[in-house]
């Protein structure tokens, strides 16, 4: 999966009419992959006291300019496969197109690609504070948006919109996996496969294939984790809640004609709650623990 460049080169003229050196883009070491965090730099010949510039000027999302320094393009591979097209300058300057492959390792083989996860730690808080906030915001609003109508929805409707804008890595819905961000199905990441992912992913299946068991004690749980419940009274066993410090909040679901609503209790009440089958202690059967996403998991 190596990174191809496409040279290319121009002649200058200065302003006393002599020709100046060609600027020419020479072939940088090493590999990129479509991972978000894989980087090339790219040698120019002919720079030499001339302020030079680069800019993407097609496949932004591919591969970005990190850094334009003595002589050197430091570029950044984005998630996105294909060609990217990078102008360097001086005016009228000269292009060279980058290929970068996509990225299917999966180091722990947990089934979720690494390009997918967020390693940088501003990119993890940016995703927790809108998680978190995202879903803490439905509590209280005078309208839903129509899909969040269980536990499930007000998970997937929080996780998507959270991955909008601000994180550096990628964004919804150019994601390493467009807009089909849940694993649906068991197994290591293979970048081959088709329908592993999908947009749509109920409790059971958001625990079991896209989160990781943090701990039994809520308490040491941290904002933007999720607390899971398995009710077998209930038609759909599968509960999950927000955690938000000292609070939680989460959508009942529909009972009979009664749509549900968001609730949003305190821990300590939680904890003290009239049904024992609904409080967040080790010795609950019924309560299975704090989760975290997988996107915020190491893989080393």
């Amino acid at each position: 999966m190596r990174a191809a460049l496409l040279l290319g080169a121009v002649v200058l003229v200065g302003c006393g009419g002599g020709a100046r050196e060609a600027l020419r883009v020479e072939k940088g070491p090493g590999v990129m992959r479509a991972d978000g965090v894989s980087r090339e730099r790219v040698r120019v010949s002919g720079a030499a006291g001339r302020r030079l510039t680069a800019r993407v000027v097609r496949g932004e999302r591919r591969v970005s300019v990190e850094a334009v320094a003595g002589g050197e393009i430091a570029l950044r591979a984005g998630v996105l496969p294909g060609e990217a097209v990078v102008e360097v300058g001086p005016a009228p300057g000269v292009t060279f197109t980058v290929r970068v492959e996509a990225d299917g390792t999966d180091v722990d083989e947990d089934g979720f690609p690494d390009a997918l996860r967020l390693e940088a730690d501003a990119d993890r808080a940016v995703f927790l504070r809108r998680f978190s906030g995202i879903a803490d915001g439905l509590f209280g609003a005078a309208e839903l948006p129509r899909e969040v109508n269980d536990c499930g929805a007000l998970l997937r409707f929080a996780y998507r919109e959270a991955l909008r804008g601000e994180i550096v890595k990628y964004q919804y819905p150019f994601t390493p996996l467009g807009a089909e961000l849940f694993r649906v199905r068991a197994g290591a990441y293979r970048a081959e496969e088709r329908g592993a992912f999908a947009q749509f992913a109920d409790a059971e299946t958001l625990m079991r294939r896209n989160t990781w068991l943090v701990t039994r004690e809520v308490g040491r749980g941290q904002r933007g984790d999720l607390l899971f419940y398995r009710q077998l009274e209930q038609s759909m066993p599968f509960h999950a809640m927000v955690l938000l410090g000292e609070h939680a909040v989460y959508h009942t679901g529909p009972i009979g004609k009664w749509p549900g609503e968001m609730r949003r209790p305190t821990i300590e009440e939680l904890l003290r709650h009239p049904e024992p089958r609904w409080r967040p202690l080790v010795g609950n059967p019924n309560f299975l623990g704090v989760f975290r996403w997988k996107i915020l998991k190491d893989t080393v």
